[in-house]
């Protein structure tokens, strides 16, 4: 019996280019509310801008009126009209405010917590070092605040902020590190599993690794089995930023083999299993096998917990729950009326699919998987679509060829056509060798349902400079036109 064949070269760019896009984050800057305020409007609230500026600027004759002065800053802050107004680039503003906190400090009240939301949201719309207000005696105020080890209630505002600040650039991040950051935030992340408290830690973890792990090896290695912790926590909000910190951590070769020496690829195992899909624990998963490590997710057991995010991903639902436990009563209702789920980017499930195909195709065929793939494929949004797509057509270009042919008469054949107008070659072929073979193997099936979905004038309109997309168009072209 012809066996799968192992998939070639022209693949790697699309898994290569699909790593590059996971590990492509954004520095977790973030404007948080810890508590609930009453909005007012913006301009309502600049009413009170000068007179609470003024009493930060003279706070030695107005400490009675500090509180109410900060809390008004605070709310215009955190109004969604706010955006940094000249006060705050100024000098003596920056030095006040730097000696309100110190003043606020001693007292641990609720103003000085104000204080901490305000720099953490004034460093949010920071894009450089060049303001007063990022000098570095505020930034070692706060980041000594971080290492109390009496004062738990102020660490979550006081790490929020130092996270903010950490995602404004490079030199940011490494003013931190040269304040030993690092002690503080592992000895804060090992203390607590709370909810807000985890999230400040992670932002900061994940920030300090934006801009790559290299040179900080010996520091990130320590967030390894933080990270691990994490990845299974209650909060899908920091079980995502865990995974992005693994992310980052893995796309480093060197780490690899630490990460699977302290078991992270089972934790992941373990939550793919128990939680509903998140793109970036998948793509935790993803940098574990594209590195080499893939045993435990080509197991049957793996492959079935694929197969029901699948149907689950198939379908609308408004569940509440997170956990996989308390919703597995949804596949029992599965209908396929139910309107397909194609909002959320759900990619990186079928980059994972098509990496481990050759070890797991056998049991995606028995377990009816390729027909969930084939509705996304056809139904879903573009990202979706594309990688869904791309699933079949790697499937189909080395599945023994009978097996090919079913998955090609059942959708998969107008699936890579739907595609054929992606801008990356790798992509582009795949799918022209794929549709090739079908009509190659059985022209009296597939040449009408080219005909029907127009594929000479898709191919007529192909753009690509690469030679084997243009020779194997032109071999598809002869077969579409046979010569008499």
């Amino acid at each position: 019996m012809e066996s799968y064949k192992s998939p070639n070269d022209i693949n790697a760019y699309y898994y290569d280019r699909k790593i590059y896009k996971i590990n492509q984050l954004l520095p977790a800057k973030d404007r948080y509310n810890f508590e609930e305020y009453e909005e007012k409007s913006f301009d309502e609230l600049l009413l009170g801008l000068n007179d609470s500026i003024n009493i930060i600027m003279n706070y030695h004759n107005n400490i009675a009126n500090l509180p109410k002065a900060i809390e008004i800053l605070r709310d215009i802050v955190y109004h969604k009209d706010f955006h940094i107004l000249p006060i705050f680039n100024d000098i003596q503003f920056a030095q006040s405010f730097f000696n309100v906190i110190n003043i606020q400090s001693s007292s641990m009240t609720p103003t000085f917590k104000h204080c901490l939301e305000i720099i953490s949201n004034i460093w949010y719309y920071t894009s450089d070092l060049s303001s007063p207000i990022t000098n570095e005696n505020i930034v070692k105020a706060v980041v000594r605040f971080c290492g109390s080890t009496n004062q738990k209630e102020i660490l979550p505002y006081a790490f929020f902020a130092i996270a903010n600040y950490c995602g404004i650039s490079l030199e940011a991040r490494n003013g931190l590190l040269s304040l030993n950051i690092f002690s503080a935030l592992q000895k804060y992340l090992r203390q607590s599993t709370c909810k807000e408290p985890v999230r400040s830690g992670l932002r900061l973890s994940l920030n300090l690794m934006i801009h790559g792990v290299e040179d900080i090896w010996s520091d990130i290695r320590t967030l390894i089995p933080i990270s691990r912790c994490h990845i299974q926590h209650v909060n899908k909000c920091n079980r995502e930023l865990a995974a992005k910190c693994l992310n980052k951590i893995l796309n480093f070769p060197q780490t690899v083999q630490d990460c699977i020496d302290m078991q992270v690829h089972i934790k992941l195992y373990e939550t793919i299993k128990q939680y509903k899909y998140n793109n970036y624990v998948f793509g935790s998963a993803l940098l574990f096998v594209h590195h080499g490590f893939d045993e435990i997710f080509t197991t049957l057991e793996f492959v079935q917990i694929i197969h029901n995010h699948l149907t689950r991903l198939m379908k609308s639902s408004d569940h509440q729950s997170d956990d996989l436990t308390e919703i597995n009563q949804e596949n029992a209702n599965y209908s396929e009326e139910n309107e397909l789920n194609c909002g959320k980017d759900y990619s990186t499930l079928f980059t994972l699919i098509s990496k481990l195909l050759p070890k797991i195709h056998e049991i995606l065929y028995e377990l009816n998987t390729f027909n969930l793939i084939i509705k996304i494929a056809r139904e879903g949004t573009f990202e979706n679509m594309t990688a869904a797509a791309f699933c079949l057509s790697n499937y189909i270009a080395n599945a023994p060829i009978q097996k090919a042919a079913e998955i090609g008469r059942n959708g998969g054949f107008e699936a890579c056509i739907n595609i054929l107008d992606s801008d990356t070659d790798s992509i582009i072929l795949e799918n022209l060798h794929a549709i090739y073979i079908l009509l190659n193997f059985d022209g009296v099936t597939f040449i009408p349902l080219a005909q029907n979905n127009e594929l000479e004038n898709i191919l007529n309109t192909i753009n690509t400079e690469n030679q084997e997309c243009q020779e194997k168009i032109a071999i598809i072209h002869e077969i579409l036109n046979p010569k008499e």
